[in-house]
């Protein structure tokens, strides 16, 4: 029989692997843009539609992920978002040898849904695994192995797609299965190992009364910030890691190939993965609010040295940003989720729908740099940034607003919605 200690340490480490699984999948995604662009020979616009697809399964799966976590529990949810990813991997198949990329988008969008699936169900069951205190830690650590996904994702990559010339764009396409192939056999085996495996689990019939206690998600000042923040931050997040690829290999920047900038990708990654296992030790020394709002306000100091000081400090400077990503996730996800109770499982599938933002914000530096140039469409990012520091700052206190806190908020964010609408109409007129 094992001991309570022994039982943690092997949930702990397959869902430890379930992130490093989903950021492997993450980070490969990202590297599909370049890839696909070229061999479909797809317009920037075009391009684009890959982080869509991918980011844009969140809002579909997270709150049937939720009710599906009321209904089945945390362990059946998660075998059964792996079944998916790995329904999502086998489809690169067909779809690669249609050579239709349309066919592909689908592929993706799938494998999209698993993993949003995941961040639901593993997020909480990471922080109820143990003590309470060390939850931050706990996902800190979580993170930097996913983390470790996203930064090994850019070398396989670059080593089965990038690296190997064909005679034929379809035959460029068709390379596409061996990566997914892989995450397919490996997904199902994960898949196995979790269905033995206690995780914790929280009856139905006691949530549901709780929720009644507990009060609208909705009316927590906290949770509604900590949203926007998730949002701003899987956001910047992916946009500066979609990118840095075209910033480095960009002529006027750099004399580093394409096939030399995806590999130094893997670097902005690394930066995250090794600054995320030494945060989960110095949240043990450190307030981790803190620690949050100085990464913050480094990474729009990087940001700034980039649209300054284009060439290798430039780039250099963007990496860097890396290891500012680093903790902030963890941090920003655990102080939204506080005071929440029975409520938990629901809030953490509309965080995880925040990352849509991981669609947005690339867009929205697509439409600046097609204003003004790659090189000061950096000037985006900033404002997630902006809303990270806030959060860290004020918004992170745990407070429930009244009616007359959220018709304030609509007066002030109705205008902006209409200015927005009418800047985009402006750019383009034809939509």
């Amino acid at each position: 029989m094992k001991t309570p200690h022994q039982a943690f340490t092997r949930s702990f480490i397959l869902l430890s692997c379930v992130y490093f699984l989903w950021g492997f999948l993450t980070s490969l995604n990202s590297l599909l843009v370049p890839y696909l662009q070229q061999h479909f020979n797809l317009s920037y616009t075009q391009a684009m539609l890959i982080q869509l697809a991918f980011y844009l399964a969140p809002f579909i799966a997270c709150l049937p992920t939720a009710y599906f976590i009321r209904r089945w529990g945390y362990k059946h949810t998660l075998f059964r978002g792996l079944l998916v990813i790995f329904s999502g991997c086998l489809i690169f198949v067909p779809a690669t040898e249609a050579f239709s990329y349309a066919a592909v988008l689908v592929a993706i969008f799938i494998t999209a849904l698993g993993v949003a699936s995941l961040q639901v169900v593993a997020n909480p069951c990471v922080v109820m695994l143990g003590a309470p205190k060390m939850a931050a830690s706990r996902l800190t650590l979580s993170s930097a192995i996913n983390s470790a996904g996203t930064t090994l994702a850019p070398y396989i990559a670059t080593i089965t797609l990038f690296s190997v010339i064909h005679n034929s764009a379809e035959a460029s396409i068709r390379q596409l299965q061996i990566p997914y192939l892989a995450c397919a056999a490996i997904t199902i085996v994960l898949a196995i190992l979790i269905s033995r495996v206690n995780l914790p689990e929280k009856g139905p019939a006691v949530e549901e009364k709780s929720d009644k206690a507990a009060g609208s998600l909705w009316t927590y000042r906290h949770f509604i910030l900590g949203v926007a923040t998730i949002f701003c931050y899987v956001g910047v997040e992916v946009s500066i890691g979609t990118f840095i690829v075209g910033y480095i290999s960009d002529p006027s920047v750099s004399s580093v190939g394409l096939e030399s900038a995806g590999k130094l990708v893997a670097l902005y990654w690394a930066g995250s993965m090794i600054f995320r296992l030494l945060g989960s030790q110095l949240f043990r020394w450190f307030n981790p609010r803190h620690l949050l709002v100085i990464n913050a306000i480094f990474a729009i100091g990087f940001l700034t040295i980039a649209i300054m000081l284009p060439g290798y400090v430039g780039a250099a400077a963007l990496i860097a940003i890396g290891i500012c990503n680093s903790i902030m996730y963890p941090v920003i996800f655990s102080l939204a989720l506080k005071h929440l109770g029975p409520l938990i499982a629901k809030a953490s599938a509309i965080l995880v729908m925040a990352g849509i933002g991981g669609a947005a914000w690339p867009m929205l530096q697509a439409i600046v740099a097609d204003q003004i140039g790659l090189q000061l469409s950096f000037i985006a990012p900033m404002f997630g940034y902006l809303v990270i520091t806030y959060f860290g700052i004020f918004g992170h206190k745990p407070k429930q607003w009244t009616l007359a806190n959220i018709t304030a908020i609509r007066k002030v964010y109705l205008p902006l919605k209409h200015q927005f609408s009418m800047f985009i109409q402006r750019l383009y007129p034809k939509l």
